[in-house]
Order: structure tokens, then sequence, then C-alpha cells
């Protein structure tokens, strides 16, 4: 972050200077009192569980230049106090911030991939200038803000990956990135406890692309069955993607090669075409990548370039890392999980290992709502239709996911339902075998790195 001065942080939240001296300079942004800087604005957040105006001292202990709050606290550096939520002024804060530079934003939401898009697509665009991206979790009300505090003078492109669970939050996150380019990656069963239907599920990532900066530009998965019944009413220059439906980005000749944990394809964007080489044997990374060449490909990236950033490109950990121990194949896959994605990964574990004896290792999928038993018996069946030999299961919900296998017609002998994470670690001691492939994935408050870590 490029130095603003207190004055302009009272503008920006319309907030008032209660202590101190306004000719202060601040040097950063945070909200945690643990990893404060020397120079920065601590923002004390309130939340169901924490109360940043309790941490107020540590932050000033640690060098915290002004104090942002939303009621009077004794604070020895420049307090600030706002009338609404200390949430709403960080917002607002972020939003004058990212507005006194000029990069190239782009938002990239979808229910699965969004991560991986966004890290493929900040890699490309790093061979044409300084990129700043969202890190890590930061995609939410909070962290998008944090990350628009790393843009400086310097910054040419921004990529900001755009995560929520209830309707109005990317909405919310749009207008204050203001990005000109929106990327949807796919809709699917995700974050159904809040949302309801896929219906919803939708509007909430149609948000984007209803409320980009200027004319915009929407990229959109032309495979996906519901934001492809959706380009009829983009009123906004679209790009597509796809793989079987025909789009302005596609990728033909597709070969997968999971012995050596790869893909490969070609290219054929803006009338030309580029060999390009993954090191995942997913189908789904694949369009993580058309996505991000997409939007290289509209910014002026050679197609060239773009096969060399991605040729080289290294995949999140936790997202289909797959390892190698004794012969046994383990597939970590267990950063997160909805009905979509754990779909998804049975069908691509089965057409990259139809030979192998495939051993499912399944955690619970949260933030389902009422609608949380249905899909894990939808997960179940896939688990028997994917042809996977044993199934074990995590958490309590799994359990249905037990059931549905079993009925659908898995030997109930080769499915195990386990509480928690030890119980299923001393199944696997006794079930895996040379040869075997092992897909671990569950949601992410589940753990199952754990088990990744243990047998991989």
């Amino acid at each position: 972050m490029e130095k603003i001065t207190i004055n302009e942080v009272l503008e920006a939240v319309a907030g008032k200077l209660v202590s101190g001296d306004s000719k202060g300079v601040v040097s950063g942004v945070s909200t945690d009192s643990r990893t404060i800087e020397k120079g920065d604005l601590f923002v004390a957040l309130k939340g169901e569980r924490f109360d940043g105006h309790e941490h107020v001292y540590e932050a000033e202990r640690k060098g915290a230049s002004a104090v942002l709050a939303g009621r009077r606290i004794k604070a020895g550096s420049p307090l600030i106090l706002v009338k609404g939520s200390t949430l709403d002024a960080l917002q607002k804060l972020a939003g004058y911030y990212r507005m006194k530079y000029k990069p190239v934003v782009i938002g990239v939401t979808g229910s699965n991939g969004k991560t991986t898009t966004k890290d493929m697509l900040a890699s490309i665009l790093s061979l044409k200038g300084k990129v700043t991206a969202t890190k890590g979790n930061f995609n939410n009300l909070i962290g998008l803000p944090l990350t628009l505090f790393d843009i400086d003078s310097e910054t040419r492109y921004c990529v900001l990956e755009m995560g929520m669970n209830h309707l109005g939050e990317i909405r919310t996150l749009t207008v204050l990135a203001s990005p000109g380019i929106g990327v949807i990656t796919n809709v699917g069963n995700a974050h159904m406890e809040h949302l309801g239907s896929i219906s919803n599920v939708l509007k909430a990532k149609m948000e984007l692309v209803d409320n980009l900066s200027g004319e915009g530009v929407a990229v959109i998965n032309t495979d996906n069955p519901y934001l492809k019944d959706t380009l009829k009413f983009i009123k906004r220059k679209t790009i597509t993607y796809g793989i079987k439906e025909k789009a302005d980005v596609m990728a033909s000749g597709v070969e997968f090669n999971p012995g050596d944990n790869s893909c490969s394809f070609t290219l054929n964007m803006n009338g030309g075409s580029q060999g390009i080489t993954l090191s995942s044997f997913a189908e789904n990374n694949i369009y993580n990548a058309l996505a991000a060449c997409s939007v290289a490909g509209y910014l002026g990236c050679e197609a060239g370039a773009i096969s060399k950033a991605l040729n080289a490109f290294s995949f999140p950990g936790m997202r289909f890392e797959l390892s190698d121990r004794d012969g046994i194949k383990v597939i970590n896959d267990s950063y997160n999980a909805n009905p979509s994605s754990v779909e998804i990964a049975l069908e691509e574990v089965r057409k990259a290992f139809g030979e192998h004896r495939k051993v499912a290792v399944l955690g619970d999928m949260l933030e389902l709502g009422d609608k949380s038993k249905v899909f894990h018996v939808q997960a179940g069946r896939a688990v028997f239709k994917e042809k996977f030999k044993v199934l074990i299961t995590i958490g309590s919900q799994s359990r249905y996911t037990a059931e549905a296998a079993i009925e659908a017609g898995m030997d109930k002998n080769n499915v195990f339902i386990c509480p928690a994470i030890a119980d299923a670690l001393k199944e696997l001691e006794h079930i895996l075998r040379k040869n075997d492939v092992v897909l671990i994935k569950g949601s992410r408050k589940m753990g199952l790195d754990e088990v990744a870590k243990k047998i991989g």
C-alpha cells in the first residue's frame, strides 16, 4: 500500500477524529492485531465471536499509526470514529483507495475453479506487468477490501477472486472493486444453506456481470448449462469459452496423461492456435485455463506467452494434488467440496484411472442447509456410478453418502462409516494396496488434508 493521510481516511469513511492529530499518515490497513505492522491503520471489526475494539492496545503497542473504531475507546494514537459498522467503513476506504489508481481489474467467481483460474490469470499477466491478486482465502467482504490495499502506482493488473454465501455479497464486492472484466467459471450446487436453489446461485454469480464498471466484458463458460442459458440475457460484450459447445475460445485435441499427472490441448483463440500442457490430468483445469486465456487474449497477451505461463504453472495445494507412495496414487482434493465438485472429482478419477481399484475418502459437504441429506445421497450414488470399489466416509452427514452407495449396489463390506479422521486412517491401514487410487475430498473445515498427509 502507498501512504495515505489520516485526512484522506476521514474523508473516505465520513469519520470523525475524536483524538490525536489528523496530519499523520498510514502505510497499511489491518484488521488483525496479531499481525499488524508499524504504520498500519487498525480497523476494529466486530463479529459474533470477536471484537477488535478489545485489541486496540495490542495494535498500538505493535506500531499502529491510527485506529478506526465504531465506539469511543481509549487510544493513544489518532482515533477515527464512524457511525455505521467498521466493516462498512473498511469497504468504503478500500473503494476510495482503489480509485486512486487505474489498474485493469478482473473479478473471478464461480461455484468451482475460481482460485485456480485467478492464479493462472495472474501468472499470465505477470509477464506483461505488475499484478496484484487475491491471496489465500481473502475473497470475501473483509478479505477483498484488504487485497485492494495491495495496489500501488506500479500495479498494472488486479485479479480478484470473489466468494459469497448470500445474495448481494458479490454485488457489494463488485461495486467496491469496480472491475471492468468479470469471469464466471461455472454454476453448481454450492452455498445451498443460504441460497436455497441453483437459480439463486446463478443469480448471485451474475451479480458480477450485472455490476461491472463502464461497458464491461463478461467471460462465460458456455459448456455450463446454467450459464449458457443466460447468454441471451447479458446486455454487454461477452467472451465465451469451452470444450464441447462452440465458443470464442476453445480447447481441441485434448489428451489426458494421468501417469505423469498432465494433460495437453490446443488453444484456439483469436483465429490462431497454440499447444498447451498443464501439470494436471483433470479436465476441470482445462476449463480454468480457458477462462484465464480468454481474459489474457482480450488484454492483448500473445498465445506463445500464454502457453509459456501455463506450461510452467504450479497448481495450488489440496486441489487435485497427485502424489505416489509405494505405488499408491493419492489425489488430495481436500481444499473444499460441494455437490458439483464432488461429482466432477469422482468422474475425473474414473476417466483417468479406469483400470485401477479406486478408493473414495469423502468428508461432509457443509453449508447445504436442509438439502444436505439429498446432496450427500447423490454423492453416494455417484461413487457407485463412477465404479469406485471402496468408500470411506467421515462425518455425520457423509453417512448418508455411504448408505446411498450401498443402496445403489456397492458391496457393503467395502463401505466404512467413520465418525472422525483417526477412524478413517485405521481403516485405510488395512484396505490400501499397491496400484490403488485414493481420492480425498471434503469441505475445508473437515480437515481431510490430514488424511492425505498420512497416506500420501
